[in-house]
């Protein structure tokens, strides 16, 4: 349920991000810009589905939900304008502070495999008898 929940976020995300780019720039940018701008406001969705396709972990899934939910809140603001003379610093900074934060939630995630494996393997020494422990008989 939370994993499907989270695909929907990021999937959600990801298209409001778009929007609200397009929403910003499509009177006053060339459409090149837009596509280049397009792409890098992508980037931390795309490396979000990559992170939660190869490690299946609570911080993985937490950063997805984050980024997916504050993403278009904030592109949102600058689309319209509240208070801001341009929306461009929004479009460049947002994907750079995601793309860190999924970075941390990999490493958070790795980390959390990395131990995973030691204790199994500590439980595993301790639970089997090794070769030389074993009575000759």
């Amino acid at each position: 349920m939370v994993r499907t929940a989270t695909s929907f976020a990021v999937s959600a995300g990801s298209v409001g991000s778009v929007a609200f780019l397009l929403l910003a720039g499509w009177r006053h940018s060339p459409a090149v810009l837009l596509l280049i701008f397009a792409i890098w406001v992508l980037a931390p969705f795309a490396a979000l589905i990559l992170a939660k396709a190869l490690w299946k972990r609570r911080p993985v899934r937490a950063a997805a939900l984050i980024i997916a939910v504050a993403s278009p809140i904030v592109y949102g603001y600058a689309a319209l304008r509240l208070h801001l003379p341009t929306a461009t610093p929004v479009f460049v900074t947002v994907p750079a502070a995601a793309l860190l934060l999924t970075a941390i939630a990999v490493l958070l995630a790795r980390l959390g495999s990395v131990r995973e494996i030691k204790v199994r393997r500590s439980a595993a020494t301790t639970a089997a008898p090794t070769a030389s422990q074993r009575p000759h008989g």
